[in-house]
């Protein structure tokens, strides 16, 4: 048991050196450059910049007081989210201790080590860790209210599920999980008049809260109406989310070495199904809610931030197998086997070095000032944000810095210049320089915004995803 120990922890302390704690420190990519611009003025432009991107004013008002005191540095404005993700992860362990007794909350912390999504959102100077946090508090006082029902602790689930939709209002669609489990489990205790007042009660507060976000949403779409357009095929969209390869293949691997390794249980121990189905609803609900609303709006909502709560849920769900299905020798065996292999698939995919942005703004940009020298060039950007598809924001000079936003943290001297996220002739290149340009390059070939000048445009770089051309300039 000692050797299991041994690659155990060897194991989560790699993994969260290269999947946690390294990232902090990377450069901010372009929506978290979003977060930094919307903060930096204070409260003078924060309430107006608020209005314009799905960010909320909940988190950005929060994030704006935790950066008084901790900075805005990289590291300082994503450490929050990591402490978010370290809470709802705190949640989940001491509810299946409470329920399956000691021993068995622990592998909760060890398997989150080597779930990706965790680890980027927990490294990710955005909403959705905090949103992950309060939902996972809104599940611990759900539990509560259904064990004793009250006006208190109705009071307390409904601040929870409140404050995550206006922490996050797209991703708080997972609280649908909590009405089904409610209907579910409650069943005829629901005609009690006690027990249905305090569940309407907790209902009415938190719909109000909801109200009030859901207004700040329609002032938002009456001036932000991109949409996320998604290509791929709903069905198969759905399928990845819900059954994500991580943490579902170390989890499959691990399950099938179980059985020769003679992990489980011949006598299982009895306990309620109540909480293990409250965690397949929080696996399901966030998928289902969100090809419901691709099928009813044609809105691509089908991407992992909006259904981070649903990671929460498997994270749950795994403990709650193992601890009613294993003994504690099984539980670090299993626990094992999932964190070597979680950690050895993203070894292969990416590296052991971890990193949290794909285009390196603050090395580009420092590129640039660097090779600008005083001249104070024009500087061409190619917007990585969605409303840079759509000419009505690109041709509005009130929207130049929000689509601008990696300048705010990266400052470049010269006039900066917005080219679309993708190339169209209606914002066609300058004939000639001297300039800069600074685009998103993933093939062999050079940028579509710099083909047409052929040999004058020259290559000061490529970090990562982003080129840095310069063009008629020595």
């Amino acid at each position: 048991m000692r050797l299991w120990r041994t690659v155990l922890w060897v194991a989560v302390a790699i993994a969260v050196i290269r999947g946690w704690i390294l990232p902090l420190g990377d450069s901010f990519w372009v929506d978290e450059t979003v977060t930094y611009w919307t903060i930096k003025d204070g409260w003078s432009q924060f309430w107006e910049r608020t209005s314009v991107h799905q960010d909320s004013r909940a988190y950005c008002a929060l994030l704006w007081a935790w950066a008084q005191v901790a900075g805005m540095s990289e590291v300082a404005l994503r450490l929050p989210s990591l402490l978010s993700i370290a809470g709802a992860l705190g949640v989940a362990a001491w509810m299946l201790r409470q329920r399956f007794g000691p021993g068995t909350g622990w592998p909760v912390w060890a398997l989150a080590s080597v779930y990706p999504q965790l680890q980027f959102y927990g490294g990710d100077a955005r909403p959705y860790a905090l949103a992950f946090l309060t939902y996972a508090l809104a599940t611990l006082a759900l539990v509560w209210l259904h064990e004793q029902p009250s006006a208190g602790r109705a009071l307390v689930w409904a601040v929870a599920a409140g404050f995550t939709v206006w922490v996050q209002p797209v991703t708080a669609v997972g609280l649908v999980a909590h009405a089904v489990w409610v209907v579910g489990i409650e069943g005829k205790a629901l005609l009690d008049w006690r027990r249905t007042g305090a569940y309407l009660f907790g209902a009415l507060v938190a719909g109000g809260m909801a109200w009030l976000e859901f207004l700040r949403i329609t002032s938002f779409y009456g001036r932000n109406d991109a949409r996320m357009l998604n290509p791929t095929p709903m069905i198969v969209r759905y399928l990845v989310l819900a059954m994500p390869p991580a943490p579902l293949l170390p989890l499959v691997v691990a399950v099938l070495l179980a059985v020769p390794l003679g992990l489980w249980r011949r006598q299982v121990q009895r306990h309620r199904f109540g909480l293990l189905w409250l965690a397949v609803c929080t696996v399901l609900a966030g998928p289902l809610m969100m090809t419901l609303l691709r099928w009813l709006s044609g809105m691509g909502l089908l991407v992992d931030r909006y259904v981070i709560t649903m990671y929460w849920g498997w994270l749950l769900l795994t403990g709650i197998v193992i601890a009613r299905w294993m003994d504690a020798r099984g539980r670090l065996i299993f626990t094992t086997l999932f964190v070597v292999f979680g950690l050895s698939a993203q070894v292969v995919k990416t590296g052991w070095m971890g990193r949290h942005a794909e285009a390196d703004w603050r090395a580009a940009l420092s590129k640039v000032r660097e090779w600008d020298a005083g001249r104070r060039l024009p500087v061409h950007l190619q917007s990585g944000l969605v409303e840079g598809r759509f000419d009505k924001f690109l041709n509005d000079p009130t929207w130049k810095d929000f689509l601008l936003a990696p300048t705010a943290v990266y400052p470049v001297p010269g006039e900066r210049f917005i080219l679309p996220f993708d190339y169209r002739a209606s914002h066609p290149m300058p004939a000639r320089g001297p300039l800069i340009v600074v685009a998103y390059e993933d093939g062999p070939g050079p940028s579509v915004y710099v083909t047409s000048y052929g040999d004058r445009a020259q290559k000061l770089g490529q970090y990562r995803r982003l080129a840095v051309y310069a063009v008629d300039a020595q």
